[in-house]
């Protein structure tokens, strides 16, 4: 399970980023009109839409474990991926990889004054940024740049080229990014609808009504031995598992 989140409208039909639309009145009721956005909590806006279809997969990108914690680790930092849920993070980092920089003044990775498509995360050696011709700082191992990018199409603000020899980043683009983010979301409301339908209570449900529920899902983690109901308690709540095994 991940971390607390919000389930995103309805993918499948066309969704991206964060976010999905439908049609509602405002309460979360489905009715005819123009669609409205909705935004789960804790993320991120992007600028415009991706429509995704019902065969896109999601991109895979071969690592090792260890390099898998590590950007991990290093993508955790960045806001913009702190707030994303463990299965979210598994298919961003799946869809990173790995690209080689030349040293040297030269070969920028990337340019003030460019349009910038893509995210870097340093891997190994120094990378050196400069704005307007002047040496500002330097990004080292695990530091990262180009976020807006994958935000909304902006000009990058700064240089930045390889110091070192030989010097590697982990790189994804906003394509990529955006598409995975709706894949996940996608699949996700896929499952949960599945398992709605195999709860006797809420079978009977008609189909908008079911998407209103998949809309208020959110995925809560429980440590070992942690109580998540007792006895007697009044039943504000219903649960479902997704994974691991639960002792009554």
């Amino acid at each position: 399970m991940g971390s607390t989140e919000s389930t995103p409208a309805d993918a499948p039909s066309g969704g991206g980023g964060y976010y999905g639309f439908r049609k509602t009145d405002g309460g979360g009721r489905s009715k005819d009109g123009p669609a409205q956005p909705i935004r789960p909590k804790n993320t991120v806006l992007f600028d415009g839409m991706d429509f995704i279809q019902a065969t896109d997969t999601l991109t895979q990108k071969s690592k090792s474990l260890a390099h898998r914690k590590q950007l991990e680790t290093y993508l955790r930092r960045c806001y913009l991926f702190e707030s994303l849920s463990g299965e979210e993070m598994s298919a961003v980092v799946d869809a990173f990889h790995k690209k080689g920089v030349p040293a040297g003044s030269k070969h920028p990775l990337m340019s003030q004054g460019d349009m910038g498509e893509a995210f870097y995360v340093v891997h190994e050696g120094t990378f050196r940024y400069s704005k307007d011709g002047v040496e500002v700082g330097e990004f080292v191992v695990g530091e990262s740049f180009g976020e807006l990018a994958l935000l909304h199409n902006t000009v990058r603000d700064m240089t930045v080229a390889a110091v070192d020899n030989p010097a590697t980043v982990w790189t994804i683009d906003r394509a990529t990014f955006r598409r995975t983010l709706a894949v996940v979301h996608r699949d996700k409301r896929s499952k949960l609808v599945f398992w709605f339908n195999k709860v006797p209570m809420l079978s009977k449900l008609k189909p908008e009504e079911t998407m209103d529920l998949v809309d208020s899902v959110r995925t809560a983690n429980f440590s070992a031995g942690q109580r998540i109901v007792r006895q007697g308690d009044p039943s504000t709540t219903l649960y479902m598992v997704q994974v691991r095994v639960f002792f009554v």
